[in-house]
């Protein structure tokens, strides 16, 4: 009778006995908090990812703060995507997503009514807001909400393109040989 040479080791998440071949090891963290299913990590992260208020999805270890290498291989298929939301589940990001999402259609307006009238538009624009100071101040704020809101919206559309696109965790033990 032979002994097999694969190696059993346990996921770091599940506690499951695996194959070496079957777990990665994503961070610096060595001994036993080395390894881990793939799917695992992508379980845990979908639930740790959902708790996270910040604007940008960190992917670090939690125990080493080593950051986790990842593959892109695009978006998902269309039929899987989500709607963009809010960064987190604070009331000022929430109004900040739905004030930008008003910004946007307000913007698209003025565009579409100035290409479509052009003349009308601007004859409109200065009988109204363009007489002395008040064109000023109109354009101060106009300059800051357009500057604030597209910011918000960047940060929308990267987490709504994190969120749908597909990544495949790379392991630190592996090396490939070029």
């Amino acid at each position: 009778m032979q002994m097999s040479s694969v190696r059993k080791i346990n996921c770091r998440i599940c506690l499951e006995e695996d194959n070496e071949s079957n777990l990665i090891s994503p961070c610096e963290c060595r001994g036993s908090l080395q390894f881990v299913h793939t799917r695992c990590l992508q379980q845990w992260f979908d639930v740790m990812h959902t708790r996270v208020t910040n604007t940008l999805i960190i992917k670090l270890c939690q125990i080493c703060k080593t950051q986790y290498e990842l593959e892109d291989y695009g978006m998902k298929p269309y039929t899987e995507w989500t709607l963009p939301q809010p960064l987190s589940d604070d009331w000022e990001d929430q109004l900040d997503f739905k004030c930008a999402l008003f910004w946007l259609v307000f913007m698209s307006r003025i565009t579409y009514i100035h290409y479509l009238w052009k003349s009308y538009a601007y004859n409109c624009m200065l009988s109204t807001s363009f007489s002395g100071k008040m064109y000023y101040i109109w354009l101060l704020s106009f300059c800051i909400n357009f500057a604030y809101y597209s910011t918000v919206i960047y940060a929308v559309i990267k987490r709504w393109k994190e969120i749908n696109s597909i990544y495949v965790w790379k392991s630190k033990g592996t090396k490939k040989n070029n």
